[in-house]
């Protein structure tokens, strides 16, 4: 059995800057408006439900509103570098210098929509008590409209 929460439709969405040093056509500074989704499968429980939404939406609006109007930085690159209350970013001949306090730092090492989508989904697992009875947990990370990366985990 399957559950989702569209987040879209539920405002689990967040709005964030991001760069791919090694892509021709997103190395630029740019952003987007993102929605989390997320699928959750496995057996009824004992309360006749694969899982309650309400623990599950919150978890991930928490995350979104942590993503929100931020700077999302690659924590994992070795462009990166933090000098002081800065985040320096260096590639490709080009440096940016954002105030630490307006990044937030994943443990990834591209902001691709498929490396946050992992991400979101190994804090998820970690975060989250989930039910025996449930299975697998699928992320989407929807780059505005129908552009999403999905990245399961079995538990």
């Amino acid at each position: 059995m399957l559950i989702a929460i569209d987040g879209w439709r539920t405002g689990v969405t967040f709005s964030a800057s991001h760069f791919i040093p090694s892509h021709e056509g997103c190395e630029r500074l740019h952003g987007h408006s993102f929605a989390i989704h997320v699928r959750v499968e496995g057996d009824k429980g004992p309360a006749g439900m694969v899982m309650d939404f309400v623990p599950l939406r919150k978890a991930l609006k928490a995350m979104a509103n942590s993503f929100d109007h931020k700077m999302l930085i690659a924590g994992r690159s070795d462009s990166v570098r933090r000098e002081g209350d800065t985040v320096v970013y260096e590639t490709r001949g080009k440096r940016f210098v954002f105030p630490r306090e307006q990044t937030v730092e994943l443990d990834i090492e591209f902001t691709t929509a498929e490396d946050i989508a992992e991400y979101i989904v190994h804090r998820l697992v970690e975060d989250l008590e989930f039910p025996e009875n449930v299975r697998i947990v699928t992320i989407g990370v929807d780059e505005g409209g129908g552009q999403v990366a999905w990245v399961s985990r079995r538990l």
